[in-house]
C-alpha cells in the first residue's frame, strides 16, 4: 500500500476527469493512514503489552507481532523499526529507480 501511494504521488496530477479527482483524494487518504500506521501500532502495542501473551488477544491481533517474544519490552520498537524500514525502502525504490546499488546496500545494512 505504501509503495502504491508513493508511486501515485510521484505521478500526481488531476485533470478534468472525475476519476482523477477520486483517485487523488483516495490516494491522499490512504497515504495518510499508511504513514501513521507504524506510530499507531507502536502506541497500540505499548498500551496492550500485558495482554500480548493471551490466546484470545493473539487470535485477534497476533499478526502484528507474530514470531516475536512477547516477554521482551523491545518488541514494540522492533515492529516499529521494521515497518519504517520497509516504508523507507519503498521510497528509495520509487524516487531513485536507477540506483540499484544503493537499494541493495540499504537492504543489506539496514
Amino acid at each position: 500500500m505504501h509503495l502504491s501511494s508513493t508511486i501515485h504521488f510521484t505521478n500526481f496530477g488531476v485533470r478534468s476527469y472525475s476519476g482523477d479527482w477520486i483517485g487523488a483524494i483516495s490516494s491522499v487518504l490512504v497515504a495518510f493512514v499508511i504513514n501513521l500506521l507504524p506510530f499507531g501500532l507502536l502506541i497500540f502495542l505499548h498500551v496492550k503489552f500485558t495482554q500480548l501473551p493471551d490466546e484470545d488477544f493473539k487470535a485477534r491481533f497476533g499478526a502484528a507481532y507474530e514470531g516475536l517474544n512477547t516477554g521482551e519490552r523491545n518488541l514494540k520498537g522492533y515492529v516499529f523499526c521494521f515497518m519504517l524500514r520497509r516504508m523507507m525502502f519503498s521510497l528509495l525504490v520509487v524516487l531513485l529507480p536507477n540506483w540499484t546499488f544503493l537499494q541493495v546496500q540499504y537492504l543489506m545494512y539496514f
